[in-house]
């Protein structure tokens, strides 16, 4: 992936983490906003108003900022080793490990689908780039950034309850 901002860039773990949640996030909240003001979707993303009346505010909202990124990164982990034998090109490898991505978020609502796979590239390219280095690091930095793509939908949670 030489040459690619995303992947190929030598910034000490902590900086690459903040500059690349900021990358990931404005991106997503731009086109989540977009999507919403359209009006084509009731909803973007999945019902958590009707979930929480089953489900403590704190107890969801650590899910989500958690518990979510450590589970599914550790998913995408292996969809990374599987698709990388098919895939050799690091780039192409991000977004195919993206559009999986959008492609299961979409089984909960069709506009979530479109607004993670931005995201979700972003944390394919992370995984790939820290993977040089180890697979603990790899798995770090991408639950780090999408604890930081979570945390303002659990906040917005809290706020609500």
């Amino acid at each position: 992936m030489k040459g690619l901002f995303l992947t190929d860039h030598p910034l000490p773990m902590k900086k690459y983490i903040l500059i690349m949640a900021c990358i990931a996030f404005v991106p997503s909240v731009l086109l989540s906003s977009l999507l919403y003001a359209t009006g084509l979707f009731e909803q973007i993303g999945p019902d958590f108003e009707s979930q929480s009346s089953h489900t403590p505010a704190l107890a969801m909202a650590f899910g989500i900022a958690v518990i979510s990124p450590i589970v599914e990164t550790l998913i995408m982990s292996l969809f990374l080793f599987l698709l990388s034998l098919l895939i050799k090109s690091g780039v192409k490898l991000a977004i195919a490990s993206a559009i999986l991505w959008a492609s299961l978020h979409s089984l909960l609502s069709p506009a979530w689908g479109l607004v993670v796979w931005w995201p979700f590239f972003v944390f394919s390219c992370g995984y790939l780039t820290w993977r040089k280095q180890s697979w603990l690091k790899a798995v770090w930095v991408t639950t780090c950034l999408h604890f930081l793509q979570n945390l303002l939908p659990s906040i917005m949670i809290l706020a609500m309850a």
